[in-house]
């Protein structure tokens, strides 16, 4: 309960969830992206309204919506691919976009102050947001995967290559490592045992200046 007991402690979580209500699942989904937001405000608070976060298949925008609520960040994008309906202009600095992430026009939405984040992106999709991060300028990723990809996503080679290894992981660990071998830059992998999904692996990578 600790994300959930520190998000509702904040006051601006009757203005977040207002926003963006309802919200389906509330206490998972409120654990999960308290597991990302919470990593973003590390990297936020030592340069203050210069990053902007991109949030991808975002759902209803808790990320962002709480982002700009809580954390010194210029600005948030919220991408999803499914049109949401809510009360989107009341968040400052936010901006909510109907886009698939698989659009080359999420490049408008990068640059080199830009946080990539995914909350419980599934299969493909969290590859395609490391894609992203490596084919563009930005310079940090914070990425919750959830369900693993497929073959043509996850090739057989890594887990062969794991075996190799002797390591005994499960799938979804695998499928970790596999994202973050994947990550230009430096990459931690990280359970966090806070958030109350069991998918609660994150991949945070960040490129060497």
């Amino acid at each position: 309960m600790k994300y959930i007991d520190y998000f509702l402690s904040l006051k601006c979580s009757p203005d977040i969830l207002e926003i963006c209500g309802p919200v389906n699942k509330a206490g998972k989904e409120i654990s999960e992206m308290m597991t990302v937001i919470l990593r973003v405000r590390k990297i936020v608070l030592k340069q203050p309204m210069v990053y902007n976060i991109l949030d991808l298949c975002a759902g209803n925008g808790l990320i962002g919506v709480t982002a700009v609520h809580f954390l010194p960040v210029s600005s948030a994008v919220a991408v999803d691919k499914r049109e949401r309906s809510r009360k989107w202009d009341r968040a400052k600095r936010f901006k909510y976009v109907t886009l698939s992430i698989h659009d080359p026009a999420i490049y408008e939405y990068i640059d080199k102050n830009t946080i990539i984040v995914g909350s419980h992106l599934c299969s493909g999709l969290s590859r395609r947001a490391v894609e992203l991060y490596n084919n563009s300028d930005a310079q940090h990723l914070i990425v919750l995967p959830c369900c693993t990809g497929g073959k043509k996503d996850f090739p057989d080679r890594f887990s062969i290559r794991v075996n190799l290894a002797r390591v005994k992981l499960t799938r979804y660990e695998e499928w970790a490592l596999y994202l973050a071998d994947m990550c230009d830059g430096k990459v931690d992998v990280v359970q966090d045992v806070h958030c109350l999904s069991p998918k609660n692996i994150v991949v945070q990578a960040r490129k060497e200046k």
